[in-house]
């Protein structure tokens, strides 16, 4: 058996296993995560991360043989047959390429192959950090061995990230008393920003609401100190960098979403908060590109302090357009039930939206928030 082991860069929740067989990346396999873990193409393997920019741990195992099951602390393992026409076949990142001087997957020339990948630290690298200290917390094993094709096989699920790429529900939903209502207001806002009417009306309104989290504040402020979790919290795919952030309000496709700049404090985050469509192209602008829907970013400050039996968190979001005041008010009292859900459980439930997305339907307004 022949090992490497190198570091690998995630990129848009991926990296990559290039083949000389065509680009690994065409506009049919753009979105695909296949089983949670690998999704196959004729060009090569598309490997789905729990950190979303990154650096991951990768093991390359070239084998004579079918080698052992991974052992137990593998958290998800799936098998994929991949015939390689044209050599060679490379690990590599999205926009960088196959990683330099890496092995060669291909090892015994054209022919069929089957690959085993294994992952662990998914579900900790998903709220982590662009540049973890110490150990890296995602690792993969990549086992390759030559052997006729058979059906691809997942013989082991059971991370949350895994479940977020299949499209599973994450966790027990929230009372309908809070759903309900969200449900109705993510609507009514998708309608007003697709529509430009959000601002039609002058005059703006203020928004106060406080919730109990029945944790320590250590806790809060781990989560909403972490610019990585704010997307997963208000809708599902983003990013963060250097303070500013942004999250899909309905899916990247739809072009909705939020984005901010966040100055983060002790026991509490000031952000700003402005709503953001993509153009549509036309003659004379040709490219899409965000443009805001407000008139200048509406401000929510968040705030956290001990109390007897947990943490009170304090939330006021002010300079919002009035016509957007009672969706925005419905949908931050469903935000804050989702952040003490996620301070109690660690882990997400669907969002209210999340249903027709996830059967292949299409509700009223939209499809759904990512993640």
């Amino acid at each position: 058996m022949r090992r490497s082991e190198f570091t690998v860069t995630a990129d848009h929740h991926q990296f990559l296993v290039y083949s000389g067989n065509s680009p690994v990346i065409t506009a049919a396999s753009a979105g695909d995560t296949g089983d949670g873990l690998v999704a196959v193409s004729d060009g090569g393997l598309r490997i789905v991360t729990g950190t979303n920019y990154g650096p991951l741990a990768v093991r390359v195992e070239l084998h004579n043989n079918e080698p052992p099951p991974p052992t137990a602390e593998w958290t998800e393992v799936s098998e994929v047959s991949f015939r390689v026409r044209v050599g060679p076949m490379e690990v590599g990142t999205l926009m960088d390429g196959p990683v330099p001087d890496g092995p060669d997957l291909a090892f015994a020339g054209t022919g069929w192959y089957r690959i085993r990948i294994a992952a662990r630290g998914r579900d900790e690298a998903s709220g982590g950090s662009e540049s973890p200290t110490g150990p890296l917390f995602e690792h993969y094993v990549i086992a390759v061995w030559r052997a006729p094709r058979v059906p691809a096989l997942s013989s082991r699920r059971s991370d949350r990230t895994g479940r977020a790429f299949r499209r599973e529900p994450l966790g027990e939903k929230l009372d309908e008393a809070v759903e309900g209502p969200a449900r109705d207001g993510f609507h009514t806002l998708v309608g007003l920003l697709r529509s430009g009417a959000a601002t039609a009306v002058p005059g703006r309104t203020r928004i106060g609401l406080e919730s109990l989290a029945r944790s320590q504040p250590e806790t809060v402020t781990s989560l909403l100190h972490n610019g990585f979790f704010w997307p997963g919290w208000l809708g599902g795919a983003g990013h963060h960098r250097a303070g500013e952030w942004t999250s899909t309000l309905v899916t990247a496709e739809d072009g909705l979403g939020i984005a901010g700049k966040a100055a983060f404090g002790i026991g509490g985050v000031v952000t700003s908060w402005d709503y953001r469509r993509l153009t549509e192209p036309s003659q004379d602008d040709p490219f899409p590109r965000f443009e805001e829907c407000l008139p200048e970013p509406s401000v929510v400050d968040i705030g956290w302090v001990s109390v007897e039996g947990g943490t009170r968190v304090k939330l006021r979001h002010e300079n919002l357009p009035e016509l957007l005041g009672p969706a925005v008010t419905d949908l931050w009292r469903y935000y804050l039930a989702r952040l003490v859900r996620h301070c109690k459980t660690g882990t997400w439930g669907d969002h209210p939206w999340d249903d027709a997305r996830r059967t292949g339907g299409r509700p009223q307004a939209s499809r759904r928030p990512a993640g």
